[in-house]
C-alpha cells in the first residue's frame, strides 16, 4: 500500500490509470500510461459520473 491507497487488481489486467468504469480502458503495449482514460475524447477529467447531494 502507498499513500494509504490499496493495490488495484486492475493494474494486472493492463489498467495504469484507473478512474471510473465508463471513461477507464486497459492500454496497449506502448501507449502512453494516461491513454486508457477518456479514450477518444480530449478530455483529462471526468466529473460526469458523480453522485447527488
Amino acid at each position: 500500500m502507498r499513500h494509504d491507497v490499496p493495490y488495484n487488481p486492475l493494474h494486472d489486467q493492463g489498467y495504469v490509470s484507473i478512474g471510473c468504469a465508463p471513461c477507464t480502458r486497459a492500454i496497449g503495449f506502448g501507449e502512453d500510461e494516461r491513454a486508457g482514460r477518456w479514450s477518444g475524447s480530449a478530455k483529462t477529467e471526468c466529473g460526469l459520473h458523480t453522485r447527488g447531494p
